[in-house]
């Protein structure tokens, strides 16, 4: 999906009211763009025994390669820093989702280091989930 919008935490908790807590985090992974790939660049080969043209021309190809490989570059640093805005905004949407406010705070951080650490490989939901069980402990 291609958004134009910034993601915001206002944005989701809206978008929540009318849709479940997976569509929500599924719904912010939508403002990530597809991640750059260099499969469409090839660098460029000099052959053995190349003539002064072809080694003039492998140059002019090179030059082509880094410019290119600098615009990917540039273009995975920019998905990086989206990717990291996008999970913070999704993981301050998890843990008020779940209502991790309502565990005294010492035990807050400890509380969602321990559901990443046990979940995110599987994705925010998972942490998600595994966070209300968590939290569920100290409501009884």
């Amino acid at each position: 999906m291609s958004n134009n919008q910034k993601l915001t935490l206002d944005i989701l908790k809206e978008y929540s009211l009318t849709h479940s807590v997976y569509d929500t985090i599924d719904y912010a992974s939508s403002f990530l763009p597809e991640y750059p790939t260099s499969s469409s660049i090839q660098k460029p080969n000099l052959k053995t025994n190349a003539t002064y043209n072809e080694i003039l021309e492998y140059a002019e190809l090179v030059k082509e390669y880094e410019i290119k490989k600098a615009d990917i570059d540039t273009k995975r640093t920019t998905y990086r820093e989206l990717k990291i805005e996008i999970d913070s905004i999704t993981t301050e949407y998890i843990k008020q989702e779940a209502d991790l406010n309502s565990v005294p705070e010492q035990y807050r951080d400890k509380l969602y280091n321990y559901a990443y650490a046990k979940s995110h490989s599987n994705g925010f939901y998972s942490i998600y989930q595994e966070l209300l069980d968590l939290i569920y402990i100290f409501e009884n």
